[in-house]
């Protein structure tokens, strides 16, 4: 396959992490589209991209969070083929800590990917972007979010009941944290 004209950081043979445009906005929303009631289960945005214009908006207003430092997003290509998305949010400066947030279409979960990536995505976070501390919150009912959280080392800082709403219903959510190799 002829690759694309994008910015990437090169994870592996297969895998890159891939510099979000505008332009990738409908790619996006058709992957979201075809995978919406598999994110539905945990991510409740899914279910408000409705069209691509709001996955275009989502992609601006995540590249004006990135000039401000409070947001940083990639995508994640196999192949230079969209599969899915990783991002650091609430981004402090001050204390060098963020929260990670990710996503899998379903035809390549469960096949060690999120895992490769949040690994490559963890170093990049601590060794480029100089943070000091990374912070996960997942359902408890999703096993495979909370299998990669583990096996990328996060440890484990407890359950808050009722933590966050999904399809109107409050979840019990896990709570997760790393600490820069450099600093722990």
């Amino acid at each position: 396959m002829m690759s694309r004209e994008w910015f990437t950081l090169p994870i592996n043979d297969e895998l890159q992490l891939v510099q979000p445009e505008v332009s990738m906005g409908a790619e996006v929303y058709n992957l979201v589209a075809q995978n919406r009631d598999y994110l539905n289960q945990f991510l409740p945005w899914a279910k408000q991209i409705v069209a691509p214009g709001i996955e275009e908006n989502f992609i601006r207003s995540m590249l004006m969070a990135h000039i401000q430092g409070t947001q940083r997003l990639f995508f994640i290509a196999q192949n230079d083929v969209i599969i899915g998305a990783v991002d650091l949010h609430n981004i402090n400066q001050n204390v060098r800590k963020a929260e990670i947030g990710y996503w899998l279409s379903a035809h390549v979960s469960g096949q060690g990917i999120m895992t490769t990536v949040l690994q490559f995505f963890n170093a990049y976070a601590f060794n480029t972007l100089g943070l000091n501390k990374l912070m996960l919150q997942v359902d408890v009912a999703n096993l495979a979010s909370n299998r990669v959280a583990e096996k990328c080392g996060y440890q484990f800082i407890g359950m808050h009941p009722a933590d966050f709403i999904i399809r109107g219903a409050l979840r019990d959510m896990n709570h997760y944290a790393l600490l820069s190799p450099q600093k722990s």
